[in-house]
């Protein structure tokens, strides 16, 4: 959805009261508003599984199943802490990432048309989390825990590699990692 980039120097929904934006979001059925200092509109995903399930395809079922447990209900994806309206930290340990990575290439690989763009991006987002990311909530045996489950859930991925080095060079300290790290 589009909206308006300023309104004396806001956004559209910034510049809304809760009060002005009941009757709008009471027409979108599906979506709510998020933040405080953030604004913006969260799809929710309950909705969407529940209408998925009555008129939906096998499909959209899966994929709405997928979408609930990637992205809850709040701005940041399941596998984020969030810490600030802005800036969370990522969950490595628990398995959440390699699950999810998993279940998007599943999606991708069953219903390779449905939703294409959507299951690119977020099988693109866990990898970044995985290859790029430097802050993790917990200490680094999590890290390791979580890139170790990856390794040996997918040991002939194309990214397993790539991990391969990025998991050595957290262990012999040649890769800058913050662990416990609290984004500012």
């Amino acid at each position: 959805m589009e909206t308006p980039t300023e309104v004396g120097g806001q956004s559209f929904l910034e510049s809304q009261t809760k009060e002005q934006l009941a009757p709008i979001l009471k027409k979108m059925t599906g979506f709510d508003r998020a933040g405080e200092e953030l604004q913006g509109l969260l799809p929710d995903w309950k909705f969407f599984q529940r209408t998925a399930y009555e008129k939906g395809t096998p499909a959209d079922i899966a994929f709405f199943n997928i979408m609930l447990d990637t992205e809850d209900h709040s701005m940041f994806p399941s596998w984020v802490t969030q810490i600030t309206d802005y800036s969370g930290c990522t969950n490595y340990g628990p398995g959440i990432l390699t699950v999810l990575y998993g279940r998007w290439r599943k999606f991708h690989d069953d219903f390779p048309q449905a939703y294409r763009a959507e299951a690119e991006n977020q099988v693109r987002a866990i990898s970044n989390e995985f290859i790029d990311n430097n802050c993790a909530c917990n200490d680094e045996q999590s890290v390791i825990q979580e890139f170790n489950l990856f390794l040996r859930t997918y040991p002939d991925d194309a990214m397993s590699r790539p991990l391969q080095h990025r998991l050595a060079g957290i262990q012999n300290r040649t890769v800058q990692f913050r662990f416990k790290c609290l984004p500012g």
